[in-house]
């Protein structure tokens, strides 16, 4: 089977399919894609789906954490603010819900808008290199199913 037959298999959108015939292989596709939403749509589509909310959950407990630790620092709270980025990437959803409300407990409101208008613009930027480095970790090219 082809990785083009493969995608086309699995419902694979125009573009996705498009951009893989441009490569001789799956795996190749796979690796030069950087399109997170395409590499997580496979994943889920191949039986990764475990791995794809494990890549979903990093991406919302970076940017959680990242809001909560700069509201603390804005707020005056270094060491709170150290304690929230200590938190591995690995915590569950209860303590990213945690997390959001430490920093909500310590900043109060205008921090907490400065701090969300600051974080989304560097969640932006950052998360895309991070989800795709999670993709490539996570994740994996599989003609198999």
């Amino acid at each position: 089977m082809t990785h083009i037959y493969h995608l086309r298999a699995l419902g694979a959108c125009k573009s996705s399919i498009e951009f893989a015939s441009k490569y001789s292989t799956g795996q190749e596709a796979w690796d030069a894609c950087e399109l997170v939403n395409w590499l997580l749509w496979y994943g889920c589509h191949t039986g990764q789906r475990v791995a794809a909310d494990q890549i979903l959950r990093r991406a919302v407990l970076r940017a959680a954490r990242s809001y909560a630790a700069d509201a603390c620092d804005r707020a005056g709270l270094p060491a709170k603010a150290a304690e929230l980025r200590g938190i591995s990437d690995d915590a569950s959803y209860a303590e990213i819900r945690d997390i959001c409300r430490s920093a909500a407990a310590y900043a109060d409101a205008a921090v907490y808008a400065a701090v969300y208008a600051y974080a989304v613009d560097v969640a932006v930027d950052a998360e895309k290199t991070l989800q795709l480095a999670d993709c490539k970790e996570l994740l994996a090219y599989r003609e198999d199913v």
